[in-house]
């Protein structure tokens, strides 16, 4: 007599039992488990850093503030920016060009401000990563009309 253990396998029945068959199908499926457990707990780390870089370049933007402090209307940007005459306050103020009064640098580049268009005039430097709530101490308060991304 011939007992049918794992899918449909024949083995003799002086080998296994059904008692043993229903053992190795437990231990089978416990294996997998831990397998799958294993495999998650090395695929994990390398998923969560792609997730941390993705979110780094989704943060790499430098923002003009129409107010000291970070406040009123603001205006982001990704690039360079030759005239910020198309570029619009948040709060519906009008034109980001001679308005800006604090700047924020969340990334990884130097930026000039130009105070005339076509990135020439007076500037202003933005180190990487860097910001400054008060314009006016560096004579640049209302000044930039573009902005290149180093």
């Amino acid at each position: 007599m011939a007992v049918r253990c794992q899918r449909g396998v024949r083995r003799p029945a002086s080998l296994h039992t059904r008692g043993n068959c229903v053992k190795r199908s437990i231990f089978s499926a416990l294996s997998i488990a831990a397998v799958a457990s294993a495999t998650l707990a090395i695929v994990a780390p390398s998923a969560l850093a792609a997730d941390s870089s993705t979110t780094k370049v989704q943060s790499e933007e430098f923002t003009i503030y129409h107010d000291d402090d970070y406040k009123g209307g603001w205006c982001t940007f990704t690039d360079s920016d030759d005239s910020l005459d198309d570029n619009y306050w948040t709060n519906n103020s009008g034109a980001c060009s001679d308005g800006a009064s604090s700047m924020n640098n969340q990334t990884s580049h130097d930026i000039v401000l130009y105070s005339d268009r076509g990135y020439t005039g007076r500037t202003y430097f933005a180190k990487a990563n860097s910001s400054d709530g008060d314009l006016t101490n560096n004579g640049f308060d209302n000044q930039a009309q573009s902005l290149k991304f180093l």
